[in-house]
């Protein structure tokens, strides 16, 4: 028998014979075995990639995403564009993957390098599907995926400290000392410390708490805009980024430049646990309201995220991710490095809020599904896991709203690099 599969596959082409014995009604017990061994060997199933955290992609169609003929392709063509000259300055040899090497940035090299002609969506969505295949992911057998939202907010401020305006936005402190952990043991590529030297002792660095009470001291405090209160602040740094308006009228965009390494709180949790707030409505924009309400507080609540974050000056004309690019609205997404290198790209689903700017308190009366072809460009303190994202709704106040809004379970899938 195993002699005569060898020949008949070596004088049948690929699948020829699956589909002509397919299409017969078999009687024989020997003939349907050899009709399932015959076909198992002349189709090539590509096989599910498994790594080492659980986490399996199982080879999919791009006909199979949903919504994919409707997508804004050149807008995550573009994307993909502002992230191309920071890969091309990545190893080759880099894991795209980081819990597994079975692709790497040398693949994704070769989707930059390629001479092609962009114009219009359809010529993206070729793009994609020539350069690409597609894969479902799956977290421990589970493909239930948790996407938040964030936005760039636009916050008055003024360079010097004034009335009205005595909260520092700080740059990173002199003193901190980050750890690039995958120096040292490259099971740990990607994890970092943030610490301090005491008495030649690394040890954590200061929480959000110790630095409110004045923990950095005037040596270390490098404070570069000043803004009103720190509910402002708080938000400005849980999204990692915003525009600052001056008094004189000039805008000065602040990006995210560093971060203690406390984990981050989402403080919500525990203003649902007090009864401060209902589950059933909050949000961002509820939760802002209950800080400006308790001013005697809201420092409290804001001091359980132990994570602060540190901040630059951005010369750049849009928000910039982690990645060191422009992120496009609705087609940047913040993920989790220790999973996704920057620049790959994702599909995702979700069903969001949908909601109008002038609803500045209430959750969205109806919920809408949402597909967005998107670009890993940016990360965040409460990303965390394989199946998580921060979708990047853009700037102003319809932004806000939906990026205040969004906590949607979906499905993702990645675009992976193919291999010549």
């Amino acid at each position: 028998m195993s002699r005569l599969l060898k020949d008949l596959k070596r004088l049948t082409p690929d699948g020829v014979l699956c589909h002509f014995a397919r299409s017969l009604r078999v009687g024989s017990l020997l003939l349907t075995c050899f009709v399932v061994v015959a076909c198992q060997s002349f189709e090539s199933v590509e096989p599910t990639k498994h790594t080492e955290s659980g986490v399996a992609m199982s080879p999919s169609r791009f006909e199979l995403l949903p919504h994919w003929p409707q997508e804004r392709h050149l807008h995550a063509f573009r994307a993909l564009m502002h992230s191309c000259p920071k890969i091309l300055k990545q190893s080759a040899q880099r894991p795209l993957l980081l819990a597994a090497p079975m692709h790497v940035f040398g693949d994704l090299q070769k989707v930059c390098q390629a001479k092609v002609s962009v114009t219009t969506d359809a010529q993206a969505k070729t793009f994609f599907e020539t350069y690409f295949k597609v894969y479902a992911v799956t977290n421990n057998g589970s493909n239930k995926a948790f996407f938040t939202g964030y936005y760039e907010p636009q916050i008055l401020a003024t360079r010097q400290k004034q009335a009205g305006f005595t909260v520092p936005l700080r740059a990173p402190p002199s003193d901190i000392v980050t750890v690039d952990l995958g120096a040292f043991d490259t099971a740990l590529a990607g994890k970092k410390l943030y610490g301090r030297l005491d008495a030649n002792q690394l040890k954590p660095y200061w929480t959000r708490a110790d630095i409110n009470s004045g923990a950095l001291g005037a040596q270390h405090d490098k404070p570069i805009a000043w803004v009103a209160n720190d509910v402002d602040k708080f938000f400005l740094q849980v999204q990692g980024s915003g525009l600052l308006v001056l008094a004189d009228g000039q805008t000065l965009r602040v990006g995210f430049a560093g971060r203690n390494g406390h984990p981050y709180t989402a403080i919500g949790k525990p203003l649902i646990e007090r009864g401060e707030l209902e589950r059933e409505t909050i949000s961002m924009q509820t939760i802002r309201a209950w800080l400006l309400a308790h001013p005697s507080e809201a420092m409290q609540v804001m001091n359980l995220n132990a994570s602060y974050i540190f901040f630059s000056e951005n010369t750049a004309q849009a928000t910039v991710g982690a990645q060191g690019v422009p992120l496009t609205p609705e087609h940047s997404i913040a993920i989790d490095p220790q999973y996704w290198g920057y620049g790959l790209p994702l599909y995702i689903t979700a069903d969001v809020p949908q909601a109008q700017a002038s609803n500045t308190g209430a959750r969205a009366d109806h919920i809408a599904a949402l597909a967005r072809l998107v670009i890993a460009q940016d990360t965040g303190s409460a990303i965390k896991g394989a199946l998580r994202g921060d979708f990047f709704w853009g700037s102003g106040s319809d932004a806000a709203i939906k990026a205040g809004q969004m906590k949607a379970n979906g499905i993702l899938w990645v675009l992976l690099p193919k291999q010549s």
